[in-house]
């Protein structure tokens, strides 16, 4: 909030528009007057250009060390023993919630933590939060105190090797999440980290790893005006590709595919914005969907952009990925994680409004310029993120680019798998719609608008956990 705070500030002040990437590149004094100098000099095109400084190419080298050791022989459909990083996060409670139920194993998840007992308490903590936790998964969650951003994901020497002699599977979910931070700052955790989980995938006998990465890989330029991207299209232009967090999952997948030609398989999972689970609502408050439902709820009005609502609800992704790892088939791919079903952003705001929540819809500069006006008392959900709806990237802002993409992601070689099975999207529809808005309201992430009980809308909404509702698909 204090950064959204000095850009506006600065804005007011000086007239000019500082992109968080120079605030966070140097947070010093001197490093913030160098970046008004730097602004003020180049032209808004070029600024865009001093964004993308870093050379993808040239840091998407694997460590010529991570070679295979052993003949190739998986457990893919009933492994024993699992690794998980990103347990503590959104979609990594899912995941290992999932895995618990659809297999045996003990699963083994890094977790920031001084001790496995802080470790367990973490990840209760979080799956308590979205409604997944039950006692009796106590027993096979073994905590491994660890960190992405150290060498060797932070763990002993001795048991990095006890995990990569035991483990028969990785699934690597963890990774910084921050839309604004250069690549830099994130570096550590989402390259390195995942050099290091290639690194046990390799050591003692090879394991398959299956990577989460995003859609947003596919931002720069060079594909935001291709028709339809699907699974098979090689992923070789980075230029233009900015924001820090889509940098690192570029390389980072560069990395995944060096590793499946040395022989790792390594499947590449790319979901599109995850939105809350379909049938309980739970979210995550803090990710850019959420903030911009909040956000544009505070306002009162929303960008008039005729494009269609991409989002994914994470309950899909998750069982998603989970079928598809345990596939043999399936294995050594890369698959598209996308609502087949989206929703046009006029048709979404009027689902909203029909629950009583007053929003206008203004023409998209005159947003821009609401939202930038915005005082910090105002306290909108959208403050922390601002430059994602005001900087641009040469064509257009981040919000054309994700939520409201004009990009076709074709999920072919997904659905032929899961089509096997049981797996289905629940398409972005009204009743979905009215799910979220519902948690939003009871959970208290959204104040109840007069109008929503003047039209008698019914607020309870299931509670049961996402295990309760498997038993019974």
């Amino acid at each position: 909030m204090l950064t959204a705070q000095l850009l506006a500030a600065m804005r007011e002040t000086l007239q000019i528009e500082v992109p968080l990437f120079y605030l966070f590149k140097d947070p010093t004094i001197s490093g913030l007057v160098t970046a008004i100098d730097i602004i003020q000099t180049l032209q808004a095109s070029d600024v865009v250009k001093d964004l993308n400084t870093v050379d993808l190419e040239a840091e998407a080298v694997l460590d010529a060390t991570i070679q295979t050791e052993s003949a190739k022989s998986f457990k893919v459909d009933n492994p024993s023993n699992i690794f998980l990083t990103g347990a503590t996060g959104f979609l990594g409670a899912f995941l290992l919630h999932d895995l618990l139920q659809q297999t045996q194993a003990q699963i083994y998840c890094l977790v920031r933590a001084e001790n496995e007992t802080e470790g367990l308490y973490r990840i209760q903590h979080n799956l308590e939060r979205y409604l997944l936790w039950s006692d009796h998964l106590c027993d096979r969650i073994t905590p491994i105190p660890g960190d992405l951003t150290k060498p060797q994901l932070g763990i002993s020497d001795p048991l990095f090797t006890e995990l990569a002699a035991k483990v028969d599977v990785i699934y690597h979910g963890g990774a910084l999440i921050n839309l604004v931070y250069p690549y830099s700052a994130l570096k550590a955790s989402n390259v390195s980290g995942s050099e290091a989980v290639l690194k046990l995938a390799a050591q003692t006998k090879t394991k398959p790893v299956h990577f989460i990465s995003t859609l947003d890989v596919f931002q720069s330029p060079a594909y935001i005006k291709t028709p339809v991207i699907t699974e098979a299209d090689h992923l070789n232009q980075s230029e233009g590709l900015y924001r820090g967090y889509a940098q690192t999952k570029w390389v980072a997948e560069h990395l995944m595919l060096e590793a499946r030609r040395r022989g790792i398989p390594v499947n590449i999972y790319r979901p599109e914005m995850i939105s809350g689970h379909s049938k309980t609502g739970v979210s995550q408050p803090n990710d850019l969907l959420c903030r911009f439902f909040k956000g544009i709820v505070q306002m009162g009005s929303a960008p008039n952009i005729d494009r269609m609502m991409h989002m994914v609800p994470v309950d899909y992704v998750s069982q998603a990925i989970v079928s598809l790892a345990h596939n043999p088939d399936a294995l050594g791919q890369t698959f598209h994680l996308a609502n087949h079903a989206p929703l046009s952003f006029t048709q979404l705001l009027n689902e909203i409004r029909s629950l009583g929540f007053s929003i206008d819809s203004i023409a998209y500069d005159q947003w821009q310029t609401r939202l930038i006006n915005l005082e910090s008392s105002d306290n909108n959900a959208l403050m922390p993120l601002i430059s994602l709806f005001t900087e641009n990237n040469e064509q257009e802002s981040y919000l054309e680019i994700s939520l409201l993409s004009s990009q076709r992601f074709d999920c072919s070689n997904a659905l032929t798998y899961l089509n096997q099975g049981s797996v289905i999207c629940p398409p972005v529809s009204r009743d979905l719609i009215k799910i979220y808005f519902k948690y939003f309201v009871q959970s208290g992430f959204l104040d109840v608008p007069s109008a929503y009980q003047a039209h008698g809308h019914n607020l309870s909404i299931s509670t049961a956990s996402p295990s309760n509702m498997l038993a019974t698909r």
